[in-house]
């Protein structure tokens, strides 16, 4: 069984099943490529004089950053990028080839899953291959073309352009082909990121370039392009961005609202042509309000870190998480059915009940739980808002019913969806499903009661006691 059907039990076909044979073709083809490539390099390249301080160096400065860069389970290597692709500018074919073959398999030491490594060895080896290709084409096609450097050691203007094309271009189709492997390139959080991708793409080539290019004129001079290319790197590594709403939030590194209602209606779509399942969860953190006045708002931003990191850590690759309010998270699964959100769902309670979360104004770890509302598409709702508001639904039930509990939009009690909804009987209603002792939580959701849900679930910050 895959490993994705362990983690989402009852999921679909993408999410459940192994890459197929022309998958597995495609995999074996890239590896055998990037294999024969370096094996043709080296032994071509038995009796040159090889440039072996830029290899050690930009080898060094590629497995550095493959240590600093997130751990996920796709290709994401993008400080990396810059390093290997500064290789093909300096360094003659065997050693840039092998400088990312270096970089590729630093996954090893790190600790990476099998299917990434391979996928970054390969990526990384074959996009070098096209840009050292470049490298040797670019004098023949422009033979008079202005060279940057000595005449030995120089690189030709154009020669420069053609390897940074090269980069940009190989690194698209050859992470396209890994996602499409890994059964990611037709999801709506894939889709969503395309123009962000063509985008940090070329913005690595161009700082690949750049760096060889300073490397030929002056070696010391790459200090002066590591600091900017740091601070986009460090931005890229945290940011798929997407949306109108600006992404990624910052606080979590979660998506915001915006992306994951982009994502959402692609991925609702997706399902009605394909007649395929889509579930989503909602997960609210119990007593925040509580938390924060106890402890500080400190205290409440370290719960939310700790939380969206425990969601994420069931999520596969084409799973959505986002922070959708101010103490709430949506996790989008696509090719997950009821049972399989219901399984997740309960995985998520766990993992963060059982471990409790230490802050800098508490003397203890603070224990905190979850309460998680599951909605499918197309069995609880027919449209992308309608799906949401179900599962928010869901989780201010389970909230409301004593929290670090699961409730299914499809099990709400009648009386709830429509004190909920149309605002009637919602004292009442209340009143019943919280102690007596809680007052201030009785009459605080009585007047949410009153509002939509959508503004109910995501209402100012100041009034969070009503998680309590």
């Amino acid at each position: 069984m895959s490993e994705e059907t362990t983690q989402h039990g009852g999921v679909g076909a993408r999410g459940g099943q192994s890459p197929g044979p022309a998958a597995r073709v495609i995999r074996a083809a890239m590896v055998v490529g990037a294999v024969a490539a370096l094996a043709g390099t080296t032994a071509s390249a038995a009796n040159q004089d090889l440039a072996w301080t830029p290899f050690l160096v930009l080898s060094a400065l590629g497995g550095a950053s493959r240590f600093l860069s997130k751990r996920s389970s796709s290709v994401s290597v993008p400080g990396a990028l810059v390093f290997v692709g500064a290789g093909a500018v300096v360094l003659e074919p065997v050693l840039a080839l092998w400088t990312a073959a270096l970089v590729g398999l630093a996954g090893l030491v790190r600790g990476d899953r099998t299917n990434r490594i391979i996928d970054s060895f390969s990526t990384l080896v074959l996009s070098t291959g096209a840009a050292s290709l470049a490298r040797e084409l670019g004098p023949g096609l422009v033979p008079d073309q202005r060279v940057v450097g000595t005449d030995g050691d120089g690189v030709g203007v154009i020669t420069a352009l053609l390897i940074g094309v090269a980069l940009t271009a190989s690194w698209q189709v050859l992470r396209w082909l890994a996602a499409w492997i890994d059964r990611r390139a037709t999801s709506a959080t894939w889709q969503v990121q395309k123009e962000i991708r063509w985008l940090r793409d070329l913005t690595f080539a161009a700082g690949a370039v750049l760096l060889g290019v300073m490397w030929v004129l002056e070696p010391l001079l790459i200090l002066l392009v590591l600091i900017p290319l740091l601070a986009v790197w460090r931005f890229a590594d945290g940011t798929e961005l997407g949306g109108p709403s600006g992404g990624i939030d910052p606080l979590t590194s979660t998506a915001r609202s915006g992306m994951l209602r982009i994502a959402l209606a692609e991925e609702v779509a997706r399902s009605q042509r394909f007649d395929r399942p889509l579930s989503v969860l909602v997960a609210d953190v119990d007593r925040m309000g509580r938390i924060n006045k106890e402890f500080g708002h400190e205290a409440g931003d370290a719960v939310m870190r700790a939380v969206a990191d425990r969601l994420r850590s069931l999520a596969r690759d084409y799973d959505l998480v986002a922070r959708i309010g101010g103490d709430s998270f949506a996790l989008m699964l696509p090719e997950c059915d009821r049972e399989g959100a219901r399984s997740v769902a309960e995985r998520a309670r766990e993992l963060t009940a059982s471990e409790p979360i230490p802050v800098a104004t508490a003397t203890e770890p603070i224990s905190v739980s979850i309460s998680v509302g599951v909605a499918s598409f197309p069995g609880d709702a027919q449209h992308r808002e309608e799906l949401l508001t179900e599962a928010e639904l869901a989780a201010n039930f389970a909230r409301l019913e004593g929290g670090n509990r699961i409730a299914e939009s499809q099990k709400l009690p009648t009386g709830f969806r429509g004190a909920a909804t149309a605002g009637r009987g919602g004292d009442t209603l209340l009143s019943r499903m919280v102690t007596a002792d809680d007052v201030s939580v009785v009459e605080a959701e009585a007047e949410r009661a009153t509002m939509g849900m959508g503004e109910a679930l995501h209402a100012n910050e100041g009034e969070q006691l009503v998680r309590a």
